[in-house]
């Protein structure tokens, strides 16, 4: 991400510095609106890419109270939608009878969530219940204490 940021910002930053130059150099290949117009648009754009790179940097040093040390899963459980089972099964049954019935009712959607225990290098404890799946619960599972 921080090397793509940096690719557009070395792009845009270089159209708007040939913008301005042409802008004032009196050699006006394009209308000169069109060249401030595009020339502040790029490096208003170079200006997001670098906040992007600096607020990305910023992230990876994180303090003390920010790091996570490990992690405990304290509960996990899931959920049915009954109204999506209740769907599923009536139009399994119309499509296929009884059999798809079940079938349909089988596949309906469920929710599933776990709580962890966040255990930070400076001590803190903090619960959080995410869903499996997220990003959230991608990055406490790195952490898990076997």
């Amino acid at each position: 991400m921080k090397a793509f940021c940096g690719i557009f910002a070395v792009v845009f930053g270089l159209t708007g510095i040939s913008c301005f130059y042409n802008l004032f150099s009196g050699r006006n290949p394009s209308p000169p609106l069109t060249l401030l117009l595009l020339g502040l648009f790029s490096f208003a754009i170079t200006a997001l890419c670098i906040l992007g790179i600096k607020r990305s940097i910023d992230k990876g040093t994180e303090t003390g109270s920010s790091v996570i040390a490990k992690t405990k899963i304290i509960d996990a459980y899931g959920r049915t939608s009954t109204s999506s089972a209740a769907a599923r099964g009536a139009v399994g049954n119309l499509v296929a009878g009884p059999v798809g019935g079940i079938v349909g009712a089988s596949t309906a959607k469920s929710k599933r969530s776990t709580t962890f225990l966040i255990i930070y290098k400076n001590g803190r404890k903090q619960t959080r219940t995410v869903p499996n799946g997220s990003f959230e619960y991608q990055k406490y599972v790195k952490y898990l204490d076997e």
